[in-house]
């Protein structure tokens, strides 16, 4: 793995349950990683977890809502002076209800979880980095952006509204530097915490493996994709 030592990274939901799995090989590469939380006593959760190689920084504060995320750019910058990457891992998923039966409330806070956290990020954080040398932007999202899910299609709506999205800022950045791309896992996640994984399940490190790869010198090529996460062999290619 390509030494990410002098770079330092924004995980947005660094703290989550595939989060901590970027956090770490991110970490582990070097990186000093910068995670805003709202909870952070979920880091202390799995801090054990987490390698001497790299160094970690938390910010309190809710990237969700404007003004807090602002304020928080703030304080990121006032704590690291630059930034060279920024990771969005954002969303949650819940289902249950046909479309045509989904309250309003419900439709709305399927956007505010998980379309609209992304839009703020970029929208407060990409700036941040686009103009600067081999800076990256990663969205992380789900299979459901490609596969309808009975009872779960608001959130397919907005994951893969979030894939427009990154092809807008792609397009609206093309003759900038910055390097924008989106993983779609499109397997269920083992996680830490998960219980009754499957042995073809791909596992949160993985994810943060190749999230390492796309900010390395290896990914330097891979720019405006949407790339999706469905193998162990996607990481035997790379490695």
């Amino acid at each position: 793995m390509e030494t990410l030592s002098n770079k330092i990274f924004l995980v947005g939901g660094g703290a989550g349950e595939v989060g901590e799995g970027i956090t770490r090989q991110l970490m582990r590469a070097g990186a000093t990683v910068v995670i805003p939380t709202r909870y952070p006593e979920k880091i202390k959760a799995f801090q054990h977890t987490l390698p001497e190689s790299g160094r970690l920084i938390t910010v309190e504060g809710n990237v969700g809502d404007p003004k807090d995320a602002e304020r928080v750019r703030d304080e990121v910058i006032n704590k690291t002076r630059v930034l060279n990457a920024v990771v969005a891992s954002l969303g949650g998923w819940f289902q249950g209800t046909n479309l045509t039966d989904l309250s309003l409330d419900l439709w709305t806070k399927a956007l505010d979880n998980n379309l609209t956290p992304h839009f703020l990020f970029a929208k407060t954080f990409l700036p941040l980095i686009a103009d600067s040398y081999d800076s990256t932007y990663t969205m992380i999202n789900g299979g459901s952006a490609l596969i309808p899910f009975p009872t779960g299609g608001h959130i397919s709506i907005a994951a893969s509204a979030q894939i427009m999205m990154k092809n807008v800022l792609t397009m609206e950045n093309k003759d900038k530097p910055v390097r924008i791309n989106t993983l779609v896992l499109a397997t269920p996640i083992a996680t830490r915490s998960r219980s009754g994984s499957e042995p073809n399940w791909l596992t949160a490190d993985e994810v943060g493996s190749y999230v390492t790869y796309l900010a390395s010198n290896r990914g330097r090529n891979v720019q405006g994709e949407t790339i999706v996460f469905d193998s162990r062999s996607q990481l035997s290619q790379i490695f």
